[in-house]
């Protein structure tokens, strides 16, 4: 009856933001993502919002790569450690959609002087520590608790009363961490 969350191209613009304040506006980017070439509709237009941004405001900023997130944790040591072979001055990561967060783990293990800045989405106890440590600089988040909450709502009132709700979509506001607001 309706579509309640994220606005993915615009978590993808303000990633794109954060990306100039954390790496410059002439920041070197890895992307990372669970999503690789899947259908995954916050993958995409994450990184829609996020391309287009860099093109239209960061024209100095460049997208070395976007990478796919291994299933396990040999294969995203070799997908970092080729990353850094492959880009030895890329200075910001964005991770899109992780399985889970070992790929930041990896990403600080194999970038000892923590040249690197790692940007997320959501935000999860696993990344709350990692935050703390100093290992991801900032994470996108989109409100779970309202998205749950107005779901649950307008379903209550479209079965109990018949009552649609008044709109189709209700995007909800995207809000940035760091280790001090987590």
């Amino acid at each position: 009856i309706g579509y309640i969350g994220c606005n993915y191209e615009d978590s993808g613009r303000l990633a794109a933001g954060l990306a100039a304040l954390a790496g410059g506006d002439d920041a070197r980017v890895c992307i990372f993502s669970e999503g690789g070439d899947s259908p995954i509709e916050s993958y995409r237009e994450r990184l829609r919002g996020f391309c287009e941004e860099v093109r239209t405001r960061y024209p100095a900023m460049r997208i070395l790569d976007v990478r796919a997130i291994g299933e396990g944790q040999k294969e995203n040591e070799t997908a970092v450690r080729q990353l850094f072979l492959d880009f030895p001055d890329v200075n910001l990561i964005y991770v899109i959609n992780p399985a889970d967060y070992g790929i930041c783990r990896e990403i600080a293990r194999a970038d000892k002087a923590r040249q690197v800045r790692i940007i997320t989405n959501d935000l999860v106890a696993e990344q709350e520590e990692l935050m703390r440590a100093g290992v991801i600089s900032a994470t996108i988040c989109q409100e779970p608790e309202k998205q749950g909450e107005l779901s649950l709502e307008l379903l209550f009132r479209y079965l109990a009363y018949g009552t649609l709700p008044e709109k189709k979509t209700y995007y909800t506001n995207l809000s940035i961490h760091i280790a001090q607001n987590s």
